[in-house]
């Protein structure tokens, strides 16, 4: 479950999928408030949190290659495509804002998939991860996309953006009751976020983190940089 894009779909449609994401979305927007001008490139299954930032000049959205993709949006010019996520079509410093969600923990090479977003952003641009809490519930429950991949805490998750050159500017945290397709539970879900992210903000499902390209040790320590191929062009109505 939840290896196809379908499936992230279907979960995004349910109560629980859509509370979910209004609950997370508020955090992204306070994270990043606006992106006048901005091209963004969203990763993994970001579509439920692309439309904090209505103001973007253009965004592209690029699913990995074993899970599949759909149409992109669903009017206007398609800007969707299927990738390898350790290998993005995409030239070096091509976006300013890289929005990851449902990606970074099912990916093959945890590090390798950091480096692939620092070359595509420019310098200081700007990485939001959305993933799940290692400590939190959702991550305990398989009958949601934040079940699924490899969780990470808080310090694990900071100390890998800071190895692979990431400034961590600001993080956030949502959904601290255990996922459940109850009606009762799902409108407890709202009530219990402020309680919980003053209370127990460690142990929050999703994990929300704000972090920006730097440039010290850019350079491999082989001393070689690779170049990277020109693979085409993306759309990005």
């Amino acid at each position: 479950m939840y290896h196809d894009i379908a499936d992230f779909r279907t979960f995004y449609q349910t109560p629980l999928g859509r509370k979910a994401a209004d609950l997370i979305l508020p955090q992204l927007k306070r994270l990043r408030p606006s992106a006048p001008g901005v091209h963004i490139l969203g990763l993994g299954y970001p579509l439920p949190f692309l439309a904090a930032w209505p103001d973007a000049a253009s965004t592209v959205v690029l699913f990995p290659a074993e899970r599949g993709v759909h149409r992109w949006p669903a009017v206007g010019p398609n800007a969707s495509a299927l990738v390898d996520e350790a290998a993005l079509p995409i030239p070096d410093a091509a976006f300013e804002f890289v929005l990851v969600a449902h990606g970074f923990e099912y990916a093959r090479s945890p590090r390798a998939y950091l480096r692939e977003v620092w070359r595509v952003l420019v310098p200081e641009g700007r990485l939001l991860l959305v993933l799940p809490n290692r400590r939190g519930p959702w991550a305990r429950f398989d009958r949601t996309p934040f079940g699924h991949g490899r969780p990470y805490s808080r310090p694990q998750i900071l100390r890998m953006l800071d190895d692979c050159l990431f400034e961590t500017l600001a993080t956030s945290s949502a959904l601290f009751l255990p996922p459940s397709e109850r009606g009762a539970l799902i409108r407890g879900l709202a009530a219990s976020e402020p309680l919980g992210r003053r209370l127990w903000p460690n142990f929050a499902g999703v994990l929300m983190i704000d972090a920006r390209k730097t440039l010290f040790g850019a350079v491999p320590a082989e001393g070689k940089v690779k170049p990277v191929p020109a693979m085409g062009t993306v759309a990005t109505g």
